[in-house]
């Protein structure tokens, strides 16, 4: 759903992407300390993921830790990223070739208000050379949870940044009745970042009957950019911060 996962249309695998990941966790007041990983592929006509929305909504789905996957093109022996006042050059580890990654320990630090750019070199045969931009996420500073009562509406809400670029995830996990305690399932709902929002209540029927002692709501604050390079090239990077409330034996 978020920087690695776009919609492609294998008809004509003509055109190439870059997918970076910025993924942080934490809470005020920093510093925030995010993970880096870039993929080059390429495919067909593709809906990249964005965090401008104009319309709030939820689904159910299943529980799963996303997995980066190798893409089938290279953008250069090193690309720099810039986090702040920081600058870092990502290499692909020879264990995991395609999928670029920070120099050890593996993060980078940064504080809210900060920008991260990346610069591909390019190269030939692969994706050529261009810069993209984002403002890094900040941490969701969330308002007082209530437990959850089946059948009834379930209100969140955060301290909004103003920012119309910027939106949130809430995500819901659970394990159903009967199962592990370990989350396999979720309700997943994506919607702007003004402050609040209220769960309907027919969407927590799984989540009222499920094994307590699995459940968190995880509030996921992101931000997104994407970038031409050439008419059949483009650079798309994503910025998250995950806020987890452990909520254990509600109704």
């Amino acid at each position: 759903m978020l920087g690695a996962c776009v919609g492609l249309d294998d008809s004509a695998n003509n055109n190439r992407y870059g997918s970076v990941n910025l993924r942080a966790t934490g809470s005020a007041p920093g510093p925030f300390s995010a993970t880096a990983t870039v993929t080059f592929f390429t495919g067909g006509e593709a809906t990249l993921p964005t965090s401008v929305t104009s319309v709030d909504q939820c689904g159910q789905f299943p529980f799963t830790v996303e997995q980066i996957v190798p893409g089938n093109l290279t953008g250069g022996t090193s690309l720099a990223l810039r986090v702040g006042g920081q600058s870092y050059a990502m290499t692909e580890p020879p264990t995991v070739p395609r999928i670029y990654t920070l120099p050890a320990p593996g993060v980078a630090l940064y504080q809210a208000g900060d920008s991260a750019i990346l610069t591909v070199p390019g190269v030939a045969g692969g994706f050529p050379g261009g810069q993209i931009a984002v403002r890094l996420a900040e941490p969701v500073l969330l308002g007082p949870l209530a437990p959850v009562e089946a059948g009834e509406e379930y209100a969140i809400s955060w301290a909004s940044n103003g920012d119309p670029r910027s939106g949130v995830i809430i995500s819901m996990r659970y394990a159903l009745a009967g199962s592990t305690d370990a989350p396999n399932r979720q309700l997943l709902c994506t919607v702007r970042d003004d402050g609040a929002y209220t769960i309907p209540g027919g969407v927590l029927t799984e989540w009222s009957t499920s094994n307590a002692a699995s459940r968190s709501v995880n509030v996921l604050r992101w931000r997104t950019n994407e970038a031409s390079v050439d008419e059949r090239s483009k650079l798309h990077i994503v910025s998250t911060i995950d806020t987890t409330a452990v909520t254990v034996n509600q109704p």
